[in-house]
Order: C-alpha cells, then sequence, then structure tokens
C-alpha cells in the first residue's frame, strides 16, 4: 500500500487570492475606483479559480476553483439583466 498524502484543503493563499482579497477591501468605500477595483477583484478570481482548475494538488482544490469559477460567472450573468 503507498504511503498517502494528506489532502490539503487549507494552504497559504497564492497571490492571485491575495490580490483578490486586497481589491475586493479597496472596491468596499465609495470612492471614484470602486468599479475598477471590483473589475480587478473580478479578474484575480477567475485567475486564483483556473489556476486551482489546472494545479490544484488534489480533487477538492481543483473542485473547489471550478465552483467559485461557475459563482463568477453567474455573479457577472446577474449583473448584464
Amino acid at each position: 500500500m503507498k504511503d498517502q498524502q494528506p489532502y490539503t484543503i487549507f494552504q497559504k493563499p497564492n497571490p492571485p487570492l491575495l490580490a483578490g482579497l486586497v481589491f475586493k477591501l479597496l472596491s468596499l468605500p465609495n470612492t471614484s475606483l470602486k468599479h475598477a477595483f471590483s473589475l480587478l477583484t473580478t479578474v484575480a478570481f477567475i485567475g486564483w479559480a483556473v489556476e486551482e482548475i489546472h494545479l490544484g494538488e488534489n480533487w477538492f482544490r481543483r473542485a473547489l476553483g471550478i465552483v467559485v469559477l461557475i459563482s463568477v460567472f453567474l455573479g457577472l450573468y446577474s449583473l448584464k439583466k
């Protein structure tokens, strides 16, 4: 029987996730840059999700990337209505 590694569910945030969280915090105040920071938040979260789908360490991380990517696109779709 192979020596199995434990599943990684939580790990140190990677750069796209950190950027997304920072941009989200910067988009909260009602300033002239709110929309720009919101756009950067969306781009960063899409980048993080795609990275997790392709480079995730296990099925949980890849599934999480898929869920986040679908959520972001559903959120963008609901804005168009």
